[in-house]
């Protein structure tokens, strides 16, 4: 994450700063197993509004173990929370949970495509239902991305959440 701003700001620790120094600028790298189990993280801060906010990135290591998969944002609050981490950490790693959920879903899914005998011109429909089936508009159980590939699970619409 970079923060920058379009005209010279006021911080509070070096006076006004010119438009090309950003008030924050965060990088975080997570290194998870397939199982979604955090493995490592990385923290670097080259730029924070207060010295004190690197004390924020250490913290970081309590991740270590959790799952993104389940109860990510709760690990999130319990290890991070209130003054224990940064507010801005916290805000980029709950989007790591989706991040990560698209990434190794989609390399689990590729394998499923390559093992599949030629020609490949379609997926194989769904013969499980999938954890992020009805979490949003486009995967709803009354919709018709699930007609079209798990309609075994296709639920008509007052069956189907709201």
């Amino acid at each position: 994450m970079k923060d920058a701003k379009t005209d010279a700001w006021p911080s509070w620790e070096n006076g006004e700063q010119p438009s090309d120094v950003p008030v924050h600028h965060m990088q975080v790298r997570v290194t998870l197993d397939s199982a979604y189990t955090v493995l490592a993280l990385a923290v670097v801060l080259p730029a924070t509004p207060f010295p004190e906010c690197n004390e924020g990135g250490p913290s970081l290591q309590g991740l270590v173990g959790a799952s993104m998969s389940r109860g990510w944002r709760k690990a999130i609050e319990t290890t991070l929370g209130g003054v224990r981490g940064c507010t801005h950490l916290r805000e980029l790693l709950m989007s790591l949970g989706t991040v990560a959920y698209q990434t190794i879903g989609g390399e689990n899914r590729r394998a499923e495509w390559e093992a599949l005998p030629e020609p490949c011109v379609h997926p194989p429909l769904a013969t499980t239902p999938k954890p992020h089936w009805d979490k949003c508009i486009g995967w709803r159980l009354d919709g018709e991305v699930i007609r079209r590939w798990a309609p075994d699970f296709h639920q008509s619409y007052d069956k189907a959440s709201k």
